[in-house]
């Protein structure tokens, strides 16, 4: 959030006199600059639509979309996201609102508009929250079957082959149906001389800001007003993403044996545990529940009870 906003949603400050003899040596260190800091870096409000890093919300966005069907006959591009109300001479703005943004028609900067204000909503039981829009694009595709030549090849980078390619002169599979155009690809059809592909071609192309809901904005003290309520968000500890080996030292059972765990911490999913027990057996936990011998989850996996053996054991025949 930027300095100004932050000011008018305190409101008029009075200035803090300080009587004490003993001179200040350290001064107080901010201590919800983290929480803030952290705000801002997850929503870049200081920085324009199409200037924002990837990170944070716009990380969120960019990680979803795009979105198409199953047939790609059309798909939805992510554009960028806008919080707050925005408005210029002409009214509300009908574009991405941000810092910096001038409208075209009656170019004038957007300046953002504040519906209450922070005091206000203590005093009115209120969300201190802002609209939070994003702008999609719309693309229809059509199919389109056309002739490879060494012109067209160079045009066809980005595109999707809509229908399986078969081999010349034979009925095997040579790329798989809705299979995106890289110079790999380029390189095997150049390879294998295919007469013709079937591709699909922009139709038409939209863009529309939609609206998702109202966020609570963090406001100038690090707190979030919900409903007339002061609300903070609490810090914790966060298990880095990785596989932990360990053992029990040989306390868990009474003849001291060691028996060994692992354990599977992904970014994101469920938790994988690994442990033997005093048998050697090998068990499994998904989300601490349930132990399971782990050749359940290998078959999970598609692997058959041969694949299992083949893979863990030494085979010998006897003959």
């Amino acid at each position: 959030m930027s300095k100004n906003r932050s000011q008018r949603a305190l409101g008029n400050i009075k200035q803090r006199k300080n009587f004490a003899r003993i001179p200040t040596v350290i001064g107080i260190p901010n201590l919800i600059e983290i929480q803030k800091k952290s705000f801002e870096y997850f929503l870049q409000w200081d920085v324009a639509p199409h200037e924002r890093k990837l990170r944070g919300l716009e990380d969120v966005f960019s990680d979803i979309f795009p979105v198409s069907d199953l047939n790609i006959n059309a798909r939805i591009e992510y554009v960028g996201f806008e919080v707050g109300i925005w408005e210029c001479g002409c009214g509300e703005f009908k574009e991405l609102g941000g810092p910096g943004i001038f409208c075209d028609t009656c170019e004038q900067e957007v300046v953002y508009k504040e519906r209450h204000k922070f005091s206000e909503c203590r005093q009115k039981s209120l969300t201190y929250s802002d609209p939070i829009k994003i702008m999609v694009r719309l693309v229809l595709f059509d199919r389109e079957a056309m002739d490879i030549n060494a012109r067209v090849l160079k045009n066809l980078l980005g595109r999707t082959i809509i229908e399986e390619v078969k081999k010349p002169g034979t009925a095997k599979n040579l790329i798989s149906a809705k299979t995106e155009i890289t110079e790999d690809i380029i390189a095997i059809l150049e390879r294998e001389k295919v007469p013709q592909i079937t591709i699909n071609t922009v139709r038409e192309v939209k863009e529309q800001k939609i609206f998702l809901g109202e966020m609570p904005v963090m406001g100038p003290t690090g707190t979030f007003m919900i409903n007339g309520v002061e609300r903070v968000i609490v810090s914790q500890m966060h298990r880095s993403p990785g596989a932990f080996f360990s053992h029990d030292k040989g306390k868990s059972h009474v003849s001291g044996k060691i028996l060994y765990a692992a354990r599977i911490i992904p970014d994101r999913g469920s938790w994988i545990d690994f442990e033997f027990d005093i048998k050697d057996i090998l068990y499994v936990k998904i989300d601490r529940r349930r132990k399971l011998p782990a050749t359940i989850l290998l078959q999970a996996f598609g692997m058959d009870v041969k694949t299992i053996l083949e893979t863990y054991y030494s085979i010998e025949k006897i003959s």
